[in-house]
């Protein structure tokens, strides 16, 4: 019994150095590639941070005027059948 907890914790603790192994390269390679990209100036992240949240803050605000300017653009390209045409189109799905 004593034996196989050793086996088991042996075992557990070499599976959990392999992992670390790996997340180091991983983070190795990651910063490798992203250092690059990381040297953004600190004023230009808050500017595209601020049009982001004035973006969103518009689209919140005038949320039912889009919907409307939407849904008319969509009568425009597809406009609603008059009643007669729809009676017609009725009858002949009847006949």
């Amino acid at each position: 019994m004593e034996l196989d907890l050793y086996v088991a914790l042996h075992y557990s603790t070499a599976k959990f150095y392999n992992a670390l192994e790996i997340m180091s390269t991983f983070a190795t390679a990651l910063y490798a590639v992203s250092a690059p990209v990381l040297d953004i100036p600190f004023i230009t992240v808050v500017q595209v941070l601020l049009a982001l949240v004035a973006a969103g803050a518009f689209v919140m605000i005038f949320r039912p005027l889009l919907v409307g300017i939407a849904r008319a653009l969509v009568l425009v390209v597809r406009p609603k059948l008059s009643r007669e045409q729809r009676l017609a189109r009725e009858l002949a799905a009847r006949a």
